[in-house]
């Protein structure tokens, strides 16, 4: 976030959300805050939308929340790892996060 938009601002929070049937679930997260100016948006939206999908993956989140402009926009993980393998956390580094999410991209923009 730093490299692409020029900075991010992390902190702990905690969060609670209803679940189908109406139960109310409560968890502890952390919220990545980056500010940029429309036409930086219009350049990174993909590489961030892609980024997101793919922490949701490794962290086995069912949809990760991005506020965007106020508003909030639930982004699905993507599907990770072969024959159905779960890969840790541990198994990216930000280079190899980094560079799946760019393959990631440039084969969506290529359809």
């Amino acid at each position: 976030m730093c490299e692409r938009l020029g900075g991010v601002t992390s902190y702990p929070a905690r969060g609670t959300f209803k679940i189908e049937g109406g139960q109310r679930v409560s968890d502890s997260l952390q919220v990545l805050e980056c500010f940029c100016e429309a036409n930086q948006w219009a350049e990174q939206q993909p590489f961030f939308l892609t980024l997101a999908g793919a922490v949701g993956a490794i962290l086995g989140q069912a949809s990760i929340a991005c506020a965007i402009d106020g508003r909030m926009q639930m982004v699905p993980p993507l599907k990770l790892g072969e024959n159905g393998r779960k890969e840790a956390i541990s198994d990216y580094s930000e280079h190899v996060l980094t560079a799946l999410v760019l393959e990631r991209v440039e084969r969506k923009s290529e359809v």
